[in-house]
């Protein structure tokens, strides 16, 4: 996790994943909260993974399950609320 761009007052954090080709890359106005945002990213990698081991799962393609959404805004209300 680490700040890799500004975006006017944002700031682009980015979140790589070891061993396959994913980022995840968040744009905030979050400071001093380095901590909020690890553990965000850290909860959907989790989220990610648990989904690409669903054996339907294409990866490339775009991730339409509700579920999934709702998780990931819960995990953002949990730690940027």
């Amino acid at each position: 996790m680490k700040g890799v761009d500004r975006f006017n007052d944002l700031t682009v954090t980015a979140h790589v994943m070891s061993g396959v080709n994913v980022r995840f890359l968040l744009l905030n106005n979050l400071r001093g909260s380095d901590e909020a945002i690890k553990n965000f990213l850290t909860g959907a990698q989790e989220l990610y993974l648990k989904v690409s081991l669903n054996p339907f799962f294409e990866p490339n393609q775009p991730i339409l399950s509700e579920l999934f959404r709702a998780r990931v805004q819960q995990l953002a209300q949990r730690y940027f609320a």
